[in-house]
């Protein structure tokens, strides 16, 4: 399973963040705070909740053939679904890795990664290793309802085969190898796709409904940006008429917001809102995503119906 020792662990490692993504993006979206305008200018550095390892079964695989198919048990186990998992092995080295996850439906009646029920085992040996080429697409996959597109191309990823004391196998990222790998990647998902997805988390909390949410969006110069929405909240006997927008600017060393506002209909929010909102951030780095020595490059944002987001890391 993909989930196992580790879970729970802020890690820096680029490709358990991209099999990963859909999950990310769905914690990130869950803990999203409306804001009215403040002022200040704390950091924040997010960190991503990302699986250790994963585990391959008994002993090393033969072939690219096994690799792969113990590799797409593991995705399974999380509650992916891959349409194709081809690899190429030659003894440690991974000459290639194609992860298609096109066809994956993440939604809120699926559970997420269970924590593995084998617990500790003790790591025998270690033995580097290398992907010399992972490539990750979605064509689309669907989270909340929302239809995304994505795909992320990595290059000489550092890892490691582990063997432990029953015999088992698994494979993590180099912790301490030099930063050298290159990722591409690129997302795209439309706008009234996101409306669709609140809509559903909504259903994670008991008696929270979200009627008739509404998300605009739209470019503001190279790199800035303009989102907003509104939506009618309500809880048991309690409803309000929630609005926000947030303006900023993305740039290859994070996000920086330049105003927040928010629009509220209940007297309650609008009493406790200036108390909860006061230490609101106003940057996001992206420092913590990265190992060491690595950093985005060449990041371009687009805003029609569609948010486009491209890239490199290196």
């Amino acid at each position: 399973m993909l989930a196992g020792r580790g879970h729970g662990v802020a890690a820096k490692r680029p490709a358990a963040v991209i099999i990963y993504l859909a999950w990310a993006i769905g914690s990130a979206v869950e803990r999203l705070v409306h804001t009215e305008e403040v002022t200040g200018s704390n950091p924040v550095s997010p960190t991503m909740e990302t699986p250790a390892t994963i585990d391959l079964g008994f002993h090393m695989p033969r072939d690219g053939t096994e690799f792969s198919r113990r590799l797409a048990v593991a995705l399974k186990d999380t509650g992916f679904e891959p349409a194709r998992v081809e690899a190429s092995l030659r003894g440690t080295l991974i000459e290639s890795l194609i992860l298609d996850l096109s066809g994956t439906d993440i939604h809120p009646d699926v559970a997420a990664p269970a924590e593995d029920d084998v617990g500790v085992r003790e790591i025998a040996g270690r033995e580097p290793g290398t992907v010399r080429e992972l490539y990750v697409r979605a064509a689309p996959l669907r989270l909340y309802g929302c239809v995304i597109d994505f795909d992320v191309r990595i290059r000489n990823l550092q890892i490691e085969w582990l063997t432990y004391e029953d015999g088992s196998i698994g494979l993590t990222e180099a912790t301490d190898a030099p930063a050298g790998a290159l990722v591409a990647f690129r997302a795209r998902a439309p706008i009234a796709g996101v409306e669709t997805a609140l809509t559903q988390l909504a259903t994670h909390v008991p008696g929270v409904r979200f009627d008739r949410p509404r998300i605009y969006a739209s470019e503001r110069g190279a790199g800035g940006f303009r989102i907003g929405g509104y939506v009618r909240v309500r809880f048991r006997f309690l409803s309000a008429q929630l609005g926000g927008e947030i303006r900023g600017r993305l740039g290859e060393r994070g996000i920086e917001i330049s105003r927040i506002s928010l629009k509220r209909s209940n007297p309650l929010l609008r009493m406790f809102s200036s108390k909860i909102l006061r230490d609101v951030p106003r940057r996001i780095a992206f420092s913590e995503f990265l190992p060491e020595g690595m950093k985005f490059h060449n990041l371009r944002l687009r805003i029609t119906d569609y948010l486009q987001i491209e890239g490199t890391v290196r």
